[in-house]
């Protein structure tokens, strides 16, 4: 797979350091078992906002985001949290971390070459309530980052283990799904890929496939 990150910053984060931690997420998945190899490709040459409307902004985000058969896949680094609210409504900012979906049309033998991922930075600006939500930190900022990959990979949420999740226990969220839709009391444990979600993508991308693009199930 070869993503496109945008040009702009995220959070606290410059562009060069949110592209590093986002190739860090990226090889989280990398490390198998599953057969996946992720590649960065060119900027998307604009740091992408949700200013104006798409036909006189060659910068909006509608110029990217889900745009199937462009040849691209997208990684917006939404600074300020205005293309989160774009996509699910004013305030959506606040509760939601990224965002991610296939740009491929699926069918039933689909090769899904394209996917969107947007990373909301209003979670890591330092700024804090009343006017940015409370931050997470960097560790949880790769933790959404792998999230979102997963669902550019064709993984959708998952419940397994969601007791261990919030019961105080940082020690047991190892076994809580990366895939798993809220924080878990250990942003570092999301932070990687966890047993249920390497078996999904070992089920998906088998050991040895040598497929192109990504395969659904």
């Amino acid at each position: 797979m070869t993503y496109n990150p945008e040009n702009g910053a995220l959070g606290l984060l410059t562009n060069a350091q949110a592209r590093s931690l986002l190739a860090q997420a990226f090889a989280e998945w990398e490390a198998g078992p599953a057969t996946i190899t992720f590649t960065e490709g060119s900027l998307l040459g604009v740091d992408v906002n949700a200013t104006g409307i798409p036909l006189t902004n060659p910068a909006h985000y509608q110029n990217f985001y889900r745009k199937s058969g462009d040849s691209k896949t997208p990684v917006i680094f939404d600074n300020d949290g205005s293309i989160i609210d774009g996509i699910f409504g004013t305030g959506a900012r606040f509760d939601i971390l990224g965002v991610a979906g296939l740009d491929t049309p699926v069918g039933v033998s689909t090769t899904i070459t394209e996917a969107s991922i947007v990373i909301n930075g209003l979670f890591y600006d330092g700024v804090g309530l009343p006017s940015s939500p409370d931050d997470v930190t960097l560790t949880g900022l790769k933790a959404a980052m792998v999230h979102e990959i997963g669902h550019a990979i064709n993984l959708d949420h998952t419940y397994l283990n969601h007791d261990l999740a919030l019961d105080g226990n940082a020690g047991n969220d190892i076994y809580v799904p990366t895939m798993f839709p809220i924080a878990a009391d250990d942003e570092a444990a999301l932070a990687t890929t966890n047993p249920d979600d390497q078996l999904a993508a070992e089920n998906l991308y088998p050991p040895g496939a040598g497929t192109n693009g990504f395969r659904e199930a």
